[in-house]
């Protein structure tokens, strides 16, 4: 226990001075001719255009996963010849079921809690001016009702 306070105190100072052992890390692998050409014929096949970008079901991660190579690989080949992704036919139908299906129903409902948020709130007032007009009668017929019960 006291060996790795010590150690935990003096790793500071030894870092500062350089001396602390880095972990060693495995340098990115480099893009080849064969990796250029696969992720090439695979964008040639799945990006639409510029427009509409990928097809169904597509994207960079899915090329890249779909390939074994880095995301970043494909997104730089995708650039560099096909252009910038914008969205992809996935992304259009739920934008479209988002703003013509999704939108309105949220929206009817929000307008609906709205109106019953105000019925509520009416009702409410209501039964406070019921209880403040009836209260006192409720009493003065307990009253009555007892002296004439004697």
């Amino acid at each position: 226990m006291e060996k790795k306070q010590a150690a935990s105190a003096i790793e500071p100072l030894a870092r500062a001075a350089g001396l602390v052992a880095r972990p060693v890390v495995d340098p990115p692998p480099e893009m080849t001719r064969e990796h250029r050409r696969l992720i090439f014929a695979k964008l040639h096949d799945v990006y639409i255009d510029e427009q509409r970008g990928y097809a169904e079901g597509w994207g960079d991660k899915k090329i890249a996963v779909d390939l074994g190579v880095p995301e970043a690989w494909v997104a730089n080949i995708r650039a560099e010849n096909f252009g910038d992704v914008k969205d992809n036919e996935e992304v259009r139908k739920f934008l479209d079921i988002y703003r013509d299906e999704f939108l309105p129903a949220f929206n009817a409902i929000a307008e609906r809690q709205r109106v019953l948020a105000d019925e509520q709130k009416k009702l409410a007032e209501a039964i406070k001016a019921f209880d403040a007009r009836y209260t006192p009668l409720v009493r003065e017929g307990e009253a009555i009702r007892k002296a004439v019960a004697r």
